[in-house]
C-alpha cells in the first residue's frame, strides 16, 4: 500500500507497530533513534513518517524537518507520551497530520494512517522491522 517509516526509541513499540502495519500490507522500515531514522529515511523515501517526539538523540521535529527537506511529499503522524498540546504548537507549519498521545488508541492510529495515505499509489510490502 504505502512506504512507512516508524521511529520510536522504544524498540518494543516500534516492532509492534511495524509488524501491525506490515501485516496491513505496507512496506515498513523502523528506526530507534533520530539518527537512524534520517539514515534509513534518506534512502527509503517514505510516504508516511510515524515518529515519537522525544527521542534519545534528537527530537522528532528535527527528524521531520530533515526528512521533509529531502522528501517534501512525506506526511507525518507524531506520537508522544508527554505534552501533546505543546507538540501540537511546535509542529505548526510542518507536514504533520496528527499528534497522538500514548498509550496509543490503535483504532485512532489506523484511522489517521488511512487518512494520511488516501490517494497514494500502492507499494510492494517488504517486512524490514
Amino acid at each position: 500500500m504505502a512506504r512507512i517509516l516508524i521511529v520510536d526509541d522504544d524498540p518494543v513499540c516500534t516492532q509492534l507497530l511495524g509488524a501491525f502495519l506490515t501485516r496491513d500490507g505496507h512496506d515498513v522500515r523502523c528506526a530507534v533513534s533520530g539518527r537512524e531514522a534520517v539514515e534509513v529515511g534518506s534512502g527509503f523515501q517514505a510516504d508516511l513518517l510515524v515518529a515519537d517526539w522525544l527521542l534519545d538523540d534528537r527530537d522528532g521535529i528535527a527528524v521531520v524537518e530533515e526528512l521533509h527537506a529531502a522528501n517534501p511529499q512525506m506526511r507525518t503522524i507524531f506520537i508522544t507520551a508527554t505534552m501533546g498540546a505543546v507538540l501540537r504548537g511546535l509542529a505548526k507549519g510542518l507536514p504533520v497530520l496528527a499528534v497522538l498521545e500514548k498509550p496509543l488508541d490503535i483504532e485512532e492510529l489506523v484511522a489517521k494512517i488511512r487518512e494520511a495515505l488516501t490517494g497514494l499509489p500502492a507499494a510492494q510490502p517488504n517486512p524490514a522491522c
